[in-house]
């Protein structure tokens, strides 16, 4: 999701709301302009700490299957 950004949204919150969203965003491992960027991609989505560290687990397993292909393909010419 590499798009150009060109426009700027300035926007005011509450000294409570700036916290929540601080709290979100840090929960989520993502900045604060990412976490609502989601939010707009998808606003059914909660993001949590379980969420982020699904996504992590995914990526690591994804990175796993790749070096055994990398393995088998070894053995295979081997």
């Amino acid at each position: 999701m590499s798009r150009k950004r060109t426009i700027q949204k300035n926007i005011r919150l509450s000294s409570e709301e700036a916290e929540k969203l601080s709290s979100f965003a840090n929960k989520a491992g993502i900045s604060e302009g990412e976490y609502i960027r989601r939010l707009i991609a998808d606003p059914k989505h909660v993001f949590t700490d379980e969420t982020n560290n699904l996504y992590r687990l995914y990526r690591e397993y994804k990175r796993q299957g790749v070096l055994l292909g990398k393995i088998a393909h070894v053995i295979e010419d081997g």
